[in-house]
């Protein structure tokens, strides 16, 4: 028997083959559309409306235009993120920070290269107001007068305030203020200057010399203590003969060491 010649179909010369092919680009168009332009779909978003209390969330966020999982600006229950205002800063040192035009500095330990990098940002960043935090032991009697001329030649106004205790070197730099304040439990203190040497060998000539460059060095600092303060240079070098000053709030206050009470 003969057989038949039978032509083989091919797909794209079927009818209904043409059908389900245009169904189907049809139905992703329409997929596409939806989830890229979803304002053409549904209208225009509702901005995001939280409610105090109730924690309603309306579709996206206004400041994103994301929907409700925008973690940019909002922490996980929906409330605005607080936003570091040092972020876009890049401070010289660590214990700095720049709030509404005023820079804020905090001293424990007395270095005089700190402080002057402080200021240095301050004048590079035209600000002349300036309010050093400090809570100190004291230190170095050197760094304390490098740190009073820096203060002298800012072009502004300095504020030192003292919440806790500032004791020997740091009581000089407190007094080198142009206005200062202490908190309710602040002391100051003030002492004779005294050195330490390591495996020192003296003789009774060198520290008869030590001695008078002490006495020299104590004389002239109590004298500045005098200028700054209501005391007089004869009443400092007797309070701090062989003995430590010590000074609350209110005797700061009352002796002239301090303007006010920090508000």
């Amino acid at each position: 028997m003969k057989a038949k010649n039978i032509k083989p179909i091919r797909p794209w010369e079927s009818p209904k083959s043409w059908g389900w092919t245009g169904l189907f680009i049809l139905m992703a168009l329409v997929f596409i559309v939806a989830s890229t332009l979803p304002s053409m779909v549904w209208g225009d978003p509702v901005p995001v409306q939280v409610v105090k209390g109730e924690n309603k969330l309306q579709s996206i966020c206004p400041k994103t235009l994301m929907d409700s999982q925008c973690m940019t600006c909002h922490a996980q229950d929906w409330t605005l993120k607080e936003f570091n205002p040092d972020s876009k800063r890049e401070y010289p040192i660590g214990n700095m920070k720049v709030r509404n035009g005023v820079g804020y500095l905090f001293v424990e330990e007395i270095s005089a290269g700190n402080v002057w990098q402080f200021f240095d940002y301050l004048k590079r960043h035209d600000i002349v107001e300036a309010i050093i935090e400090i809570t100190s032991p004291g230190g170095s009697l050197w760094d304390a007068g490098i740190i009073i001329s820096y203060f002298d030649d800012f072009q502004g106004v300095i504020q030192t305030n003292v919440r806790g205790f500032a004791a020997s070197a740091a009581c000089l730099i407190f007094l080198g203020g142009d206005i200062r304040q202490v908190g309710p439990l602040a002391f100051l203190m003030w002492h004779e200057l005294w050195t330490f040497k390591f495996l020192s060998v003296d003789t009774p000539t060198s520290s008869e010399d030590e001695a008078n460059i002490l006495r020299y060095l104590q004389s002239t600092v109590n004298k500045w203590f005098a200028e700054r303060t209501k005391l007089q240079k004869e009443e400092i070098d007797e309070r701090v003969k062989r003995k430590e000053f010590w000074l609350n709030a209110e005797d700061a206050l009352l002796l002239g060491f301090a303007d006010g009470y920090i508000r």
